[in-house]
This record gives structure tokens, sequence and C-alpha cells, in this order.
């Protein structure tokens, strides 16, 4: 727990601790909350019509954080309105700053998909359409 209260300390972002899950039983939590019997054993998103958009490259450009950032909000966007958007990672690319270079500089230089997400859910996202990928372009 001082290890958690350390983290609380340093981060204005998020905050660690333990959650009221933590001190129950796999049992108790499944009798409680039946999980057991309401989920599969496995979900293969592929095999789901109008999840998945395909796969961005994100070519000579550090920006895997805001192409996984993008594709995990287009997925979860489709899920829960069965409207599958092409999302714009360039925005993210272009626009995220990492003044604590978390995962490198920014840009293409790399930083994290909490970072693209913590912009996203302040300033929105542009759909593809809008804000072309160019970053990592010859």
């Amino acid at each position: 727990m001082e290890k958690l209260y350390g983290y609380n300390k340093a981060m204005s972002t998020r905050f660690s601790g333990q959650g009221a899950l933590a001190t129950m039983t796999r049992s108790s939590l499944a009798s409680d909350v039946e999980l057991e019997a309401a989920l599969p054993e496995s979900v293969d998103w592929r095999k789901r019509d109008n999840i998945l958009t395909p796969v961005k490259s994100q070519g000579a450009c550090g920006s895997c954080w805001a192409v996984a950032a993008t594709e995990a909000i287009e997925s979860n966007i489709a899920i829960e309105t069965g409207k599958l958007l092409s999302l714009s990672p360039q925005g993210l690319t272009s626009c995220v700053s990492n003044p604590r270079r978390c995962g490198g500089d920014g840009g293409c230089q790399g930083a994290t998909s909490e970072m693209a997400f913590n912009h996203t859910m302040r300033h929105g996202i542009a759909e593809i359409w809008q804000y072309p990928y160019v970053s990592g372009v010859t």
C-alpha cells in the first residue's frame, strides 16, 4: 500500500489503490455476480461484423501509441453503438504533448496510449477522412 500512496502523490491523471473486489475469492465473486455462467470462455472479435477497422500502418513513425489507442476507441464505439468509425491517429500524433517524456518525446518519437485517451476525452478525436495519416510516410 505504501507503494500505491507514493504513486498517488506523483500522478495527477490517475489514482492507484486497492479496489473493493481485491479481497474477494474467485468463488465468492462468481456467486455474487454470477460471472462464471455469463461470460464466454473466449471472444474472437475478428469474427464479429463491424467491430474492427482494418489494421492501420504507422509507417516509419513511432506512433504505435496513437494507432493502438485509436483502434481501441474505434472498437469500443462500435461495440457500444453499432457504428464503426475510422478515426485519426494523426490527430493524436500531431497534438498530444508528452512533457514527461514517458515512452518518448511525443509524436513519432513515442508516447503512451494513456496520454492519447486523456487527450481524446478532453478534446475529442477526428475521423481519418478529416485528418489523414501522414506521419511516417516518405
